[in-house]
Parts: structure tokens; C-alpha cells; sequence
């Protein structure tokens, strides 16, 4: 299904979305401060009792990016970047929210005018459901509070998810009628305790993730990336392997040496082996996963990979204090690949692959 129209399903068949500029409607002795582009962005609300005050049991909120792209965070579809979605756009001083193809041409179709309440903290909607006028109220919420709203909205979508395909299984099995599942049913998981959350002195947070439990602690940054803790024997002592076992036992035939002992690992096949990858280290092009991480933690954005960042300082990630392997190999020599020593001085550098001295921190991508 149409992940733009499924959210659209939220508020009405028929989204237009309107707000008004005044909370009350009475003359201000003083006129508020005009609205830009930049009040827009942050993440909104729907509350649940909203919802349901208009008669919609479903969960969402919404994020609108500095780059003017929607996120929809959803129940039914746990998270999703729009690229051929919603985009936020300015016409002189009015402001829309448009579709957009995956060209990334405007469509004139559906463009809806929005606009804020004079505190900036509300956005009215105003929709059609069944030709019927509906209005919500949209609340403006904390990085803080939007991540724990983002992991409540996931819980509830996996439990939903679950319900219907046991539901499933058993009509399979017995031919019963299955009952629709219905998402009330969903905000009973208010409940349960809150996932851990740890910021970062610069004021990143990061939530702790359990889904993947052979990364062992982990912690998923503002990205989606989850961070696994550092990898160990099952000894409990810590790896410390090659880059890669595939590469060194390639150079080694050349070589005419011995190949690695039956059953090693490198950094990068050991990741790959429990369902995880290693981490960026340097890209030709655009930010890599230490790069942003390290900045996460402080260090300074026009830092060169080389050079030791100012501001940086190890925190929330346990095991900090290594070498890690990255899965960047230098574009000049495959001999050699980016690894990250970050408990130190968050500096990038490169080494020879074959090194058997670094350790490994496995990461698993936003899903």
C-alpha cells in the first residue's frame, strides 16, 4: 500500500491541511512575531486523545526535517522517510505542505496551506473525512520526548503486527473467523516502562536496543543506526582480528603463506555473521557512520578525518577505549583500511588490513 495515502487514511480520505494563525481570535495589542520556514521543523504530535475525540483510534506523528522532507511515524508502518512523499514548501510568506513524485517534481494536486498558532508550539489540521470538517490539534514535542514517542509507536506496531499474524496462524489452523484487531487494543502498552535514553553533553540521544541481541549493549543514535557494544570471544575476552578474513586469506595465496586457521573471522565477516555490518570510516562522498558518530559526541563538523577532533569526548557507547575496524577501505591502496580510534581522540587514520590488533563494534542500519 501507498505509505503517503495510508497516513492520509489517518486523518481523512481527503488530507488539506489547514491552520489557524490566532489561538482565540482577539485583537493583540502587539503583532506576533511573523513565522518562518525554521518553526516549522521539529517533530509534531497527534495525540491520542485527539484522535479519538475524532473518532480515529490510530498513533502518529510527524517530522519535519530541516531539508524540508516529512518523516511519518506511524503504527502501521514504523518508520518512513518520505523522499517520494510530503515535502514543506514557502510561497512569499504562506507555507504548504505539497506532494512529491519520485522525480522530485511538486504535484499541484494536493498542496496544503498550513500555518501555527501565535505560540508556535500548535498546529491546527484541518481535514475532510467523509466530506465531514475535522480538526486536529498538532503538539510540538522535545528531540527527547519524540524519540520515546517514536519507540511507543514501534512497540504498538510490532504487537499489532503480532496479534493479526497469530490471529492468521490460528484461522489458518481451525478455520475460525478471525476478529479484526483492532489499534485501541495497542494503547494498552502505555503502561509498560520507557525504553532507556542516554544524551550526549551536546544534547544527542541515543535509546537503548535490545533487538538485536548479539550486539550485546546496544544503542540506537538519532540516525536509526544501532551501535553495538564491542565484540568478544565466547570466551568473553575481547576479538581482535583482521579486517577481513576473506581479503587476508586472498593476499596469503598470493602470497604463498598460509591461510588463516579454519573457522577465523575478520571484523567484517564476524559482523556479517550475526546479522550486523562494520561501520563506516570514510566515504568519497557525504558523512560516514565514526564520522557522524564522533560528532554526535562533540567533535567539531569541519574536523578532517585525519586530524584529531576538537570537542569530542567518549560517552553513552560502552568500550569505548579501542581500535575499532571500519569497512572503508582506502580508495588508494586496498592494502590498507580506515579503522577508528575512538576512546583516545576520535581521529580517523588507516592501516594495513592484515593487523590483527583492533578490535571490532558491529552496527545494524536504519530499518
Amino acid at each position: 500500500m501507498n505509505h503517503k495515502r495510508m497516513w492520509f487514511a489517518v486523518l481523512g480520505s481527503c488530507l488539506g491541511l489547514t491552520v489557524g494563525l490566532s489561538a482565540c481570535g482577539d485583537k493583540q495589542s502587539e503583532s506576533p512575531a511573523p513565522v518562518q520556514k525554521a518553526d516549522y521543523i521539529g517533530y509534531w504530535n497527534f495525540s491520542d486523545e485527539e484522535m479519538k475525540k475524532n473518532n480515529n483510534e490510530d498513533s502518529a506523528m510527524i517530522e519535519i526535517k530541516g531539508d524540508d522532507l516529512i518523516v511519518l511515524y506511524h503504527v502501521e508502518h514504523l518508520y518512513q522517510e518520505v523522499r517520494d512523499g510530503l515535502k514543506l514548501v514557502s510561497e512569499g510568506d504562506s507555507f504548504f505542505i505539497v506532494d512529491i513524485g519520485k522525480d522530485g517534481k511538486i504535484s499541484e494536486k494536493e498542496k496544503r496551506p498550513i500555518s501555527l498558532k501565535s505560540n508556535k508550539q500548535e498546529m491546527l489540521v484541518e481535514t475532510k473525512d467523509h466530506d465531514k470538517k475535522v480538526t486536529y490539534t498538532l503538539q510540538k514535542m522535545t528531540k527527547e520526548n519524540a524519540l520515546v514517542r517514536i519507540e511507543a509507536l514501534k512497540k504498538m506496531g510490532e504487537e499489532k503486527q503480532k496479534a493479526n499474524g497469530d490471529a492468521e496462524k490460528k484461522n489458518e489452523e481451525t478455520g475460525a473467523v478471525v476478529p479484526e484487531i483492532k489499534p485501541e487494543v495497542m494503547h494498552e502498552t502505555k503502561s509498560e516502562s520507557k525504553p532507556e535514553i542516554r544524551k550526549t553533553e551536546t544534547g544527542f540521544v541515543f535509546i537503548r536496543d535490545m533487538s538485536v541481541p548479539k550486539l550485546g549493549e546496544a544503542w540506537r543514535d538519532e540516525s536509526g543506526m544501532i551501535w553495538g557494544d564491542i565484540a568478544r570471544n565466547r570466551d568473553g575476552s575481547i576479538l581482535y582480528t583482521v579486517q577481513s578474513s576473506k581479503y587476508e586469506n586472498e593476499l596469503r595465496e598470493k602470497l604463498g603463506k598460509p591461510k588463516l586457521a579454519e573457522g577465523t573471522l575478520g571484523a567484517k565477516e564476524y559482523c556479517e555473521s550475526i546479522g550486523a555490518q562494520l561501520p563506516s570510516g570514510k566515504l568519497l562522498t557525504g558523512k560516514s557512520d565514526f564520522e557522524r558518530l564522533r560528532e554526535y559526541m562533540g567533535a567539531d563538523k569541519g574536523t578532517l578525518g585525519w586530524m584529531i577532533p576538537e570537542g569530542y569526548k567518549p560517552q553513552v557507547l560502552p568500550n569505548l577505549e579501542h581500535f575499532f575496524w571500519s569497512s572503508s577501505v582506502s580508495p588508494d591502496d586496498s592494502f590498507y583500511a580506515y579503522y577508528f580510534f575512538f576512546g583516545r581522540n576520535g581521529g580517523i587514520y588507516y592501516f594495513n588490513r592484515s593487523n590483527d590488533s583492533f578490535s571490532v563494534r558491529c552496527v545494524v542500519p536504519r530499518r
